[in-house]
């Protein structure tokens, strides 16, 4: 089966899955049943036309997403600066100031990890650190807590 014997409900079955919408819901939308669209399942031709949709659908909702995003910025940024102004309701003030300052300034992640360190010394080094140990006692050194 080639692309050319792939039928205009083929393709629209095709985009529906590209968009997500599950199987026996792109199926009943033309009049398949399971074995159908089983079949179609197993053709390569059709397998690349899902992929094919699936990115021009990506582009195309990057791409109006991004217009959309670009557009509304100036006006949002411009409103969260009204807010951030104004002197009626300070909790307002305070969550737009917030919101403004997320934007300028990356927040911070902070994350703890327990590790175990294994350090192996030879038996020179080991020897060192003896001589080291009995310096200290002797001197009367305090031990630096942790």
């Amino acid at each position: 089966m080639t692309d050319s014997t792939l039928t205009h409900r083929d393709h629209r079955v095709a985009f529906l899955l590209a968009i997500g919408r599950p199987p026996t819901e792109a199926g009943r939308a033309v009049g398949y049943g399971k074995k159908r669209l089983s079949n179609l399942h197993l053709n390569p031709t059709f397998v690349a036309l899902i992929e094919q949709y699936r990115q021009e659908f990506f582009t195309q909702t990057a791409h109006t997403l991004n217009e959309r995003l670009l557009a509304d910025a100036p006006t949002t940024l411009k409103r969260l600066q009204e807010l951030r102004d104004q002197r009626d309701d300070l909790k307002v003030a305070l969550g737009a100031s917030a919101h403004l300052f997320d934007r300028q300034v990356p927040k911070r992640t902070h994350h703890d990890e327990e590790r175990t360190v294994r350090i192996i010394f030879s038996a020179e080094e080991r020897a060192a650190c003896k001589e080291i140990e009995a310096e200290a006692e002797a001197l009367d050194v305090e031990e630096v807590p942790q």
